[in-house]
């Protein structure tokens, strides 16, 4: 039988790939798409897309962020491997520690700094930066649960059968 704390795990772990999933996805393709009509429109077309770098650079910031945090989900995050194998748990939550602070820290300025990307615009597609910047406080904020919910798993007792 599980217990609610490894239910409530998968299931806070099922929502936050529902939302990564088809972020991911819908980036992915969508960069591929602008570059790929960029160079088309640039070297057969002879036209000028003026849109394209800030779309990459839009779907590029939601594809990284977003995606980070679907990656650490799977535990291919970057990780000194070696160092992983070899040392306890004391070590790895020092680690992930590490990383919430750091996420943390990330997240913490990019909030301080809202107000100011409220007022400011991109230039051809005249986007708040917001459009931008969201995509980080939205991965910052993943990657920190998701470290939460690692060392939650670290120290959880083995269940019955699984040992």
């Amino acid at each position: 039988m599980k217990s609610t704390a490894t239910r409530a795990l998968k299931y806070l772990d099922s929502v936050l790939t529902a939302i990564e999933i088809p972020i991911v996805f819908v980036c992915g393709v969508g960069i591929i798409s602008v570059l790929l009509y960029g160079a088309i429109n640039r070297y057969i077309i002879h036209g000028v897309f003026p849109q394209e770098p800030e779309l990459a650079w839009l779907f590029h910031m939601w594809l990284v962020f977003i995606g980070g945090s679907l990656v650490l989900r799977v535990g291919d995050h970057p990780f000194v491997g070696i160092i992983r194998e070899k040392k306890g748990k004391i070590f790895k939550t020092a680690i992930y520690l590490a990383c919430i602070s750091f996420a943390g820290v990330m997240l913490y300025a990019l909030i301080e700094f809202y107000d100011t990307y409220k007022l400011q615009k991109t230039t051809f597609l005249r986007l708040p930066m917001t459009a931008l910047y969201a995509a980080m406080i939205l991965g910052f904020s993943f990657i920190i649960v998701r470290y939460v919910m690692k060392i939650i798993l670290l120290y959880k007792p083995v269940e019955e059968g699984k040992k």
